[in-house]
């Protein structure tokens, strides 16, 4: 039950966040930092935190970036297949977002090590989803796709099970 509450929270706060794009949460600029180097150090953040909770965490970063990298595979595999165009028209790998499955996976494994702080990292995956819609890399169903990517497949551990 607890997983979708999360699952319809962060739902909301991307397709809320992102059904306005013309005004946007972020201003363009804010929108180019948290889609660039904002989404980097979310990432870093969220796979390494656990190094800042004790010296014998090294095995829960290994989990964490297990979980992340097999939600890239999953998100590279789809673009394989779709190759939608993007909004702005550089290229043929809009489905779904790779910034949002990648920041809701994140979010969704340190939410579940640390529940009380998860609002923070739904909050900051929801407004790298909205900085790909407003910056017109993708469309929101690539967003909301990418969000569902990185809160399910997470739990599925695709990578230990091949």
């Amino acid at each position: 039950m607890k997983f979708l509450t999360l699952l319809g929270l962060s739902l909301c706060l991307t397709f809320g966040g992102v059904s306005h794009a013309q005004t946007g949460v972020l201003s363009v600029s804010q929108a180019r930092f948290v889609s660039g180097k904002g989404n980097l150090a979310f990432l870093a953040a969220g796979v390494a935190a656990p190094l800042l909770y004790g010296k014998n965490n090294r095995p829960e970063v290994a989990r964490r970036l297990d979980k992340v990298l097999s939600v890239a595979l999953a998100t590279e595999a789809l673009k394989l297949a779709f190759k939608e165009r993007r909004p702005d028209g550089s290229d043929r790998k809009s489905f779904p977002s790779g910034h949002a499955s990648a920041a809701f996976a994140v979010a969704q494994v340190s939410a579940q090590a640390r529940p009380k702080d998860a609002p923070y990292w739904y909050i900051g995956a929801a407004l790298i989803a909205d900085s790909r819609v407003q910056l017109k890399r993708h469309y929101v169903h690539d967003v909301v796709a990418g969000a569902i990517l990185g809160l399910v497949v997470p739990r599925l551990n695709l990578i230990r099970r091949l």
